[in-house]
């Protein structure tokens, strides 16, 4: 728990800003608990105050909930109390990661699938891709005809 560390212990930072990168330095102040809320509800969240230094640069972050990790956003960073609840969150991001790009060829498969499931439960949607298929060719078939006729045009204007 954030509240059970002292001046001088390390506070880790996973910056998530761009590439994710470990910050970490010494502590100079950690609050005593407090409820997230003004209430005084037993069952609330307790939330810290922590002043660090961390890459040597003073940092304030307030409302810290009072556990070992803290995750402030996707875009953001998360905060740790110690190297090892730091390195099982990694590992699990990692492992997320990974299945995640294991399994892109099978979800690509399925995409084909279900646009080939719903082309036969709507054989309008099919008709429509085709007819769409046929009129950009068309476009492409004018495009190539205009710039033909065109460059014919420019060579004229020479002579």
């Amino acid at each position: 728990m954030f509240s059970n560390l002292t001046t001088n212990s390390i506070l880790y930072v996973l910056d998530l800003n761009g590439s994710p990168k470990i910050l970490s330095g010494p502590i100079e102040f950690v609050s005593m608990p407090k409820p997230k809320y003004n209430t005084f509800n037993p069952n609330l969240e307790m939330v810290v105050d922590i002043t660090a230094q961390i890459g040597g640069e003073r940092r304030e972050f307030k409302g810290v909930p009072n556990t070992s990790i803290a995750n402030f956003g996707d875009s953001a960073f998360i905060l740790a109390e110690n190297k090892e609840v730091l390195n099982s969150y990694i590992t699990s991001m990692l492992q997320n990661s990974r299945s995640v790009i294991d399994s892109v060829e099978k979800h690509k498969k399925l995409v084909e699938s279900y646009e080939q499931a719903l082309s036969e439960l709507n054989p309008s949607v099919k008709a429509d891709n085709k007819a769409i298929g046929e009129l950009q060719s068309q476009i492409a078939s004018l495009q190539d005809c205009m710039r033909e006729l065109l460059s014919k045009v420019g060579e004229g204007n020479k002579n």
